[in-house]
């Protein structure tokens, strides 16, 4: 989930952005806000009827891209750039079932444990609805944003930015069965718009380079909490 907005995740990219490209400490109150916010949380049986469908067929993957994903690698994809503001997928293999991934995800307490920079988050449910308040520190460097994320079962993510340290961003965890139900296909997609400049190579590289640590921070929280690999 955020980070984009993130080294989770979402999270430390966003720290990174702030921390190599401004050099200050950034104000407790929220530099931007998302007037469109509107998500909404649903009954169980809502949440039933549009989980299928909000996760969709798995992504499609070359057979070189299957064989690496098979061995424990990363696929990365930018979808979407324009400026500073990125759009990027991250495709990767979990070995363990998604209902064990999904529980992870909704821990979000433990994220502090597993999620590099992260030393706070405030949690607030509303049924399958979190509003989630995160705060990180890189060097002298302090970044807020709060998240509204949907839960669909054990197979979808989504949230929405509603305001914060950053422009936007927006994503989604979609945790396909794969290898008989054994294991998870996790295509982990997120936007960011920063609101500052920042040079094209450099956004390239936060961006690529953060989305295979969130991959890794879940697989290595998985696994302590269920013997997974």
């Amino acid at each position: 989930m955020l980070l984009h907005e993130t080294k989770i995740f979402i999270p430390a990219l966003l720290a990174c952005w702030v921390l190599t490209l401004t050099g200050y400490a950034v104000a407790e109150e929220p530099k931007f806000s998302n007037p469109a916010a509107g998500f909404k949380p649903l009954s169980a049986a809502q949440e039933s009827a549009l989980a299928v469908s909000k996760l969709g067929a798995p992504p499609k993957l070359s057979s070189d891209e299957m064989e690496k994903i098979s061995r424990g690698k990363v696929i990365l994809r930018e979808v979407k750039g324009q400026g500073e503001a990125r759009s990027c997928q991250a495709i990767a293999v979990i070995k363990a079932p998604p209902s064990k991934v999904m529980a992870f995800l909704r821990d979000y307490p433990s994220y502090v444990k597993y999620m590099p920079h992260l030393k706070d988050i405030k949690v607030s449910w509303n049924g399958n609805m979190a509003t989630n308040s995160y705060q990180l520190k890189i060097a002298l460097t302090k970044v807020a944003y709060t998240l509204n994320l949907l839960h669909y079962g054990d197979s979808v993510i989504e949230w929405e930015y509603v305001s914060g340290d950053i422009r936007d961003t927006n994503g989604y965890y979609h945790l396909h069965p794969f290898n008989d139900s054994q294991w998870t296909l996790v295509d982990y997609n997120v936007y960011t718009d920063p609101g500052m400049p920042i040079p094209q190579f450099i956004v390239n590289l936060l961006t690529r380079s953060s989305m295979p640590d969130v991959i890794e921070a879940i697989r290595k929280a998985v696994a302590d909490r269920f013997g997974a690999k």
